[in-house]
């Protein structure tokens, strides 16, 4: 079904108030607590991390349904809302048991959940790996250059003993400074380059040992440094690991910002 004729069939929901849904959407409004109401707010530009809601017509609230939610946002995500709106009692149900977060397009913040990527590093990996990983990076730079990422070589170039700080926090500056989206440390079990990577600003290193903790690392964490060790993984789950871990996207959440708000605030002091 087109947008107009979706957005013409909710124009008619919201005003026609002789339907039985809306009806109760108002009495659940007219009891509601200030906060659930927001009124139409200067809005900033749109951010793909969130779904959006917007008025589709002048002074006409948006109707949040549960099948909208469904839909549109998984467990504890953010839907913002352009404008005023109301939520009908099933919906109000379902943002409760899912812990869903509803906010106006003006109010989230701009810290680390709102972090832009721009254009031109959207697909660049830096990567880099003392000895012990060198074989693992190669094969990782090959295949991500395959599937159309840009590589940051930092080195190690060679097989010969060198100390693994200087490749991770190589990796994790090109991070830091914007050079590159995200980075992949490599060592022989991850967690000395982690410790290392995590000295620098701005970086959340997480050592990962499959694919869910590389893509709870991004989802719940924001990690933009997975730092891995080639003495525990094959191959071909490493390279699995590093496409799961530079397609996950981060979820903004009051929750997870609160708590990334706090690391960045250490980082500080």
């Amino acid at each position: 079904m087109e947008q107009e004729k979706i957005n013409e069939i909710m124009a008619k929901v919201v005003g026609e108030l002789g339907t039985e849904e809306t009806k109760r959407a108002d009495a659940q409004t007219s009891l509601a607590p200030k906060s659930e109401i927001i009124p139409r707010q200067e809005s900033r530009a749109e951010d793909n991390s969130y779904p959006v809601l917007k008025s589709f017509k002048s002074n006409t609230p948006v109707l949040i349904t549960e099948e909208y939610l469904k839909k549109t946002v998984l467990n504890g995500g953010t839907v913002l809302v352009d404008g005023n709106y109301i939520v009908t009692p099933s919906a109000r149900d379902f943002i409760r048991r899912k812990n869903v977060q509803i906010k106006a397009t003006s109010s989230v913040p701009q810290g680390l959940a709102r972090q832009k990527i721009r254009p031109e590093i959207a697909k660049t990996i830096a990567i880099g790996s003392d000895h012990r990983g060198y074989s693992l990076k190669e094969m990782l730079k090959k295949s991500l250059t395959q599937l159309g990422y840009t590589i940051i070589d930092v080195g190690t170039d060679t097989v010969e003993s060198c100390d693994y700080p200087d490749y991770a926090i190589a990796v994790a500056k090109n991070v830091s400074s914007g050079q590159a989206y995200l980075g992949i440390a490599i060592d022989s079990a991850g967690i000395g380059s982690a410790i290392s990577a995590n000295k620098i600003d701005e970086i959340r290193a997480a050592v990962c040992w499959d694919n869910t903790t590389a893509e709870q690392s991004r989802m719940h964490n924001n990690a933009n440094v997975m730092c891995i060790g080639a003495d525990n993984l094959a191959p071909a789950k490493a390279l699995s690991m590093a496409e799961k871990f530079i397609a996950t996207q981060y979820i903004p959440n009051e929750r997870y910002d609160r708590r990334l708000e706090k690391i960045a605030d250490a980082e500080k002091s």
